[in-house]
């Protein structure tokens, strides 16, 4: 649909253009779905929203808690902040007066929008992470529809605030990592894994995913890890490894299973089992069979940050 905005006397694609409050496109009504019994809401949010084929994020609330899943997206302050104030020439192969009269026109939309969202929908943008936990999709390259890890920096998400999923294997990354069967609990502006019966902060400085297994890093000037960074993107090696990019940090690793942190095994005749009662025992493999033995949860121990 082409439109032409009544402020802007500039022809635009609506669904695009315009956040949800709008009152020029948008009804008044929201259409916010709210459980009184239970005391939430579900609230559908476009504002952030980059991403070629037309995509709707979710806020959830109860009380004071607000989550916000933000769907695909390509979160950048920058890219949004083109998108209000590029004033785009229209490439018609009509006259102007055969264009503003005709009821349909054929050919490519982007040939006729002046402007792809309003200075309205930007300003939002820019305020929907403010008072919320988000879960952002990452990726670690170029993308039409995912966030580049090297460009979060140019996004209002908060690091303590956000948990990163859909991301690629064998990423390493500062910002807390979400893992298959993960539970959170958002409390204010605050998540915490829940563990059995407790609740962790992700407190960690490092998170790392490979083949199934996720790893958490621990600064220690001592340890036998190092975190890298080359053009923005982080790796974690064991030793120095110079291709790898500039040394940041070494860490103490540990392996990750069911919110429980246990130091990295890295013998193959060693592997973790976690057991029906929800210990989790080191099994080392021999010619004459196996033996195991319950090893201590080490995130109870690791410093609170």
């Amino acid at each position: 649909m082409l439109f032409k905005d009544p402020n802007y006397k500039e022809w635009v694609e609506p669904n695009s253009f315009y956040p949800f409050s709008s009152e020029i496109f948008y009804r008044e009504n929201k259409n916010i779905y709210r459980d009184e019994e239970d005391g939430f809401t579900i609230e559908a949010i476009k504002e952030h929203s980059w991403h070629g084929i037309p995509v709707t994020g979710l806020k959830i609330q109860t009380g004071e808690d607000t989550l916000i899943f933000s769907s695909d997206t390509v979160s950048n302050v920058h890219l949004w902040k083109q998108l209000c104030t590029e004033k785009r020439a229209q490439k018609m192969k009509m006259s102007q007066k055969d264009f503003e009269s005709a009821p349909v026109i054929y050919g490519d939309i982007n040939d006729f929008i002046e402007r792809v969202w309003s200075q309205e929908r930007y300003n939002e943008a820019v305020r929907t992470f403010e008072d919320a936990v988000v879960i952002h999709d990452v990726c670690t390259g170029p993308s039409a529809v995912h966030t580049d890890y090297r460009l979060l920096r140019d996004t209002p998400l908060h690091k303590d605030r956000t948990i990163l999923t859909h991301s690629p294997d064998k990423i390493t990354s500062e910002w807390a990592l979400c893992d298959t069967n993960k539970t959170f609990k958002i409390r204010g502006k605050n998540f915490f894994e829940i563990v059995g019966n407790r609740l962790y902060s992700m407190n960690a400085d490092i998170y790392y995913k490979e083949d199934g297994r996720y790893l958490v890093g621990y600064r220690n000037e001592n340890g036998n890890y190092t975190v890298y960074d080359k053009d923005g993107l982080l790796s974690l090696s064991r030793g120095n490894r110079l291709n790898d990019g500039t040394a940041l940090f070494n860490v103490d690793v540990y392996e990750d299973i069911s919110g429980k942190y246990f130091p990295i095994v890295e013998d193959k005749n060693l592997v973790y089992r976690e057991r029906k009662d929800g210990q989790v025992e080191i099994v080392e493999f021999t010619d004459e069979g196996s033996r195991g033995r319950i090893i201590e949860n080490y995130r109870d121990t690791l410093k609170e940050r």
